[in-house]
């Protein structure tokens, strides 16, 4: 199955051995031509793992390096940049706090930034240009206004961690960039401890791999592996056909 770059559609296609640049997609045996390939909106169910809770505070470390996915500031405006820091004895400040809602309204999953001095904080959010996120977009705190760039979805990726990605778009992952710690001001995909989204890894990339803690300061297990990114055969229960 391969993304399509517009409208978040799908294209069909199969694999073939002799060409492997691109996929062949499935077409129409009345209508050939390259206009009129079949294309289909996939509607897909998510289930939440069950080791996360909705209505539960957690902090989000990253495999790579150790820091804590943090909110640039105490209480913050729409915009505060957010990266990775550390933290004194291991304990997770409220800056470094979210909390896991469900987004009633749009079917998604938000993560509440517990830094503020009301009980409504930001939300994790995507610094995306319109309805499009793109690889190395930014990644923010902003109160609810657009589910594209505020829902998630949490993966088990094996070893007690996860890949954390827009419901809008799996393909992408939360990543931070090198060792260091970030700052409010460096907000791009080459800044030092910044976290951003980028496209998912083919190979083992700790930097978009998360571990995250309870509130009391526990590892949550990861149970169960997603699927990863690759080609698989699909067959029919009924039938064993492929």
């Amino acid at each position: 199955i391969l993304g399509a770059q517009w409208h978040h559609d799908f294209v069909l296609g199969f694999y073939n051995s002799d060409n492997t640049s691109f996929v062949y997609p499935f077409h129409s045996a009345e209508s050939t031509t390259i206009n009129c390939r079949p294309a289909l909106t996939i509607t897909y169910g998510y289930a939440l793992p069950s080791c996360l809770s909705v209505g539960e505070t957690y902090s989000f470390v990253n495999v790579a390096t150790g820091r804590y996915m943090t909110v640039g500031e105490i209480d913050p405006a729409d915009g505060v940049n957010v990266y990775q820091y550390g933290s004194s004895e291991n304990q997770a400040t409220d800056r470094q706090r979210f909390r896991l809602e469900f987004d009633w309204e749009n079917k998604g999953y938000v993560l509440r930034s517990m830094a503020g001095i009301t009980d409504a904080g930001k939300l994790l959010d995507i610094e995306a240009d319109g309805w499009t996120i793109l690889s190395g977009d930014n990644v923010q705190v902003h109160s609810a206004d657009d589910p594209t760039e505020q829902s998630w979805l949490f993966f088990p990726e094996g070893e007690g961690c996860f890949r954390i990605v827009p419901h809008n778009n799996p393909y992408f992952s939360l990543t931070t960039f090198l060792h260091g710690e970030g700052s409010s001001s460096g907000t791009t995909a080459i800044s030092q401890g910044n976290i951003f989204v980028m496209e998912n890894s083919d190979i083992y990339d700790p930097y978009q791999l998360w571990y995250i803690y309870d509130e009391d300061g526990y590892l949550v297990q990861a149970e169960g592996n997603a699927f990863t990114p690759g080609k698989y055969q699909i067959s029919n229960g009924e039938s064993g056909r492929y």
